[in-house]
């Protein structure tokens, strides 16, 4: 099998897992079987795409779990939510009632969307409406390309956090060591805002933060509002940037 593509064979049994996830009451994994007798690595193959068959529609909330990786989310012209995989060492497992290696995408149940992976694109059908996205990525790079919900949670021990396009709902974001920069929809007055980092710089707007109490490093800045919905952002090590488109 030639590991730069996937065949149809694969892209068929990928929607048929998809679809048995979805008939089935409470949720299920999500597991594609690749047909083959040598598992895909890094050094065989770039990046893989996978179509899992959840439709815009089915999902209102989207949870990543990966271990010591890089996580993008973004939008794109698909029909339904897709990976593109760059690790596949901690992927794939050997079936041995099959003779074939499965590689498990995670789990959806109920609305919810969860991605057990390391290093993963996910694409997300441009109409699709999430309420929810929760990120945790070990100790990596978590970064948004034109995705919006109404509640956004990122969690890394190490690495950076940014968005290109705007963010209009909430978000709580956080990284042990990296620089976060945000840009959300609207003015200021829309937020409640509160940022702040133990050593480095925050600026909010055309405002910047003052220094932080025990960390004459750091800085610290929140605003006065008290509705509209509220932007969370924390390094221990590094620069916060949060501007308004």
């Amino acid at each position: 099998m030639n590991w730069a593509n996937w065949s149809g064979k694969t892209r068929l049994l990928v929607i048929l897992a998809a679809c048995a996830v979805l008939l089935l009451c409470g949720g299920s994994f999500i597991t594609v079987r690749v047909d083959s007798g040598t598992a895909p690595t890094a050094d065989t193959a770039s990046v893989k795409t996978v179509e899992t068959g959840v439709k815009a529609a089915d999902i209102k909330e989207l949870t990543i779990r990966g271990n010591n990786s890089n996580i993008t989310v973004t939008t794109g012209n698909v029909d339904c939510v897709t990976l593109e995989l760059t690790n596949f060492n901690d992927t794939y497992t050997y079936n041995s009632n099959f003779g074939m290696f499965d590689l498990d995408l995670g789990s959806m149940a109920s609305g919810l969307l969860e991605i057990t992976l390391s290093d993963v694109s996910v694409i997300v059908p441009r109409s699709a409406v999430l309420s929810r996205i929760d990120i945790s990525a070990g100790s990596g790079n978590v970064y948004f390309d034109g995705v919006d919900a109404g509640s956004i949670r990122v969690r890394t021990d190490s690495g950076y956090i940014g968005n290109s396009g705007t963010l209009s709902g909430s978000a709580d974001v956080s990284t042990d060591n990296g620089n976060i920069n945000l840009t959300l929809k609207g003015a200021e007055e829309g937020y409640s805002i509160s940022a702040d980092t133990d050593y480095g710089s925050v600026s909010v707007g055309m405002h910047h933060g003052f220094s932080k109490s025990f960390h004459f490093e750091g800085a610290e800045y929140s605003n006065t509002n008290v509705s509209g919905n509220r932007i969370q952002a924390h390094t221990d090590y590094g620069d916060i940037n949060i501007d308004f488109n």
